[in-house]
């Protein structure tokens, strides 16, 4: 019973630190060592096929409330799907890729501060997946500030298991 306790106390403790410290900002200044390096990835539309699915209709990314997409108060489920970026799947290939990407820059001067919800593994991978699944849009013809901004975000904000 004491052991148990003593255990319960210690993991609770230890998952508080652990808290506490990815939400300092010397979480941040302590992963924020990169290396300039290149990384392209285009990928088949088949190997992705299992887990997404493919909308006939295609929307144009500027037929969305832009403004406030970040601003919402969401249900779990709602934000989820907002922040794995999977609904990119449903755009159009002729949409603005200008505004496409300065979604995802509002979405990582959003959360540029580590915040457990939106880093959740199971999203930053989909939203990993999702922003280079679609490099039509997200990064072919962008400026060289964009591409490092995004692809540093993602080095910075390794999950620590």
């Amino acid at each position: 019973m004491i052991v148990n306790n003593l255990s319960q106390f210690y993991f609770e403790v230890k998952k508080n630190l652990k808290q506490f410290y990815q939400n300092s900002s010397f979480y941040d200044k302590k992963i924020s060592k990169t290396k300039d390096i290149n990384f392209d990835y285009k990928p088949s539309p088949y190997l992705l096929s299992s887990i997404v699915k493919y909308q006939k209709k295609k929307y144009k990314i500027e037929d969305f409330a832009l403004e406030t997409i970040w601003q919402n108060n969401l249900q779990d489920d709602e934000f989820q799907k907002l922040n794995n970026f999977f609904w990119f799947f449903s755009l159009d290939l002729k949409s603005s890729k200008k505004t496409t990407q300065s979604v995802i820059d509002n979405w990582i001067n959003k959360n540029n501060q580590f915040n457990k919800k939106s880093w959740d593994f199971d999203i930053t991978s989909k939203r990993i997946i999702s922003w280079l699944s679609n490099h039509q849009l997200t990064y072919e013809d962008c400026e060289e500030d964009f591409k490092k901004n995004s692809i540093t975000t993602f080095k910075n904000k390794q999950i620590i298991f």
